[in-house]
């Protein structure tokens, strides 16, 4: 399980959520080379951070999107999607926030609602304890995952290089 940096600083349960399983846990905070070997010897990531999902492709590892929260900046993972040819769909995985920690007014608000929508779905995932969280995330782990085919990667690689070499001249 890759959860995205924010989650795995102000989240709470999914870590022990992940032990009760005996899920792997991959802390987004970790050393890139230590994240890279951890997503290499999976046979499936289950994954919020657009990183874990992308890296898992490269690795050639099955992955599942999931989301903590809406609000998440969706274009970016639209915009992954898209070249793939896919639709984003995360399936929904409410964990428990540190409250204190994880709301914070230095993000900009876009409207009042924004502040008092925030503050009841953190109220609502609060509840969920590691025992439900781990029961979600066996429900995910048995969703159909998602991988590109090895042609894919290497017409994206080609691509790739085609540009760079067109840019160096």
């Amino acid at each position: 399980v890759f959860p995205h940096y924010t989650s795995a600083k102000y989240g709470a349960g999914l870590k022990q959520a992940c032990d009760i399983l005996k899920f792997q846990y991959i802390d987004p905070r970790d050393e890139p080379n230590q994240i890279l070997a951890q997503i290499s010897k999976s046979r499936l990531i289950i994954a919020e951070a657009l990183h874990g999902c992308i890296f898992s492709d490269l690795l050639r590892v099955p992955w599942i999107p999931f989301k903590t929260s809406e609000d998440i900046l969706e274009i970016k993972w639209n915009d992954f999607f898209s070249m793939l040819h896919l639709n984003y769909s995360p399936l929904p995985l409410h964990i428990g926030w540190n409250i204190d920690l994880r709301f914070s007014l230095k993000r900009p608000l876009r409207s009042a609602s924004q502040l008092f929508s925030g503050f009841r779905n953190l109220y609502s995932r609060q509840q969920n304890s590691p025992e439900k969280i781990a029961y979600a995330l066996l429900e995910l782990s048995i969703k159909q995952p998602l991988l590109t085919t090895d042609s894919f990667i290497l017409n994206t690689e080609k691509r790739m290089e085609e540009a760079i070499r067109e840019r160096l001249g």
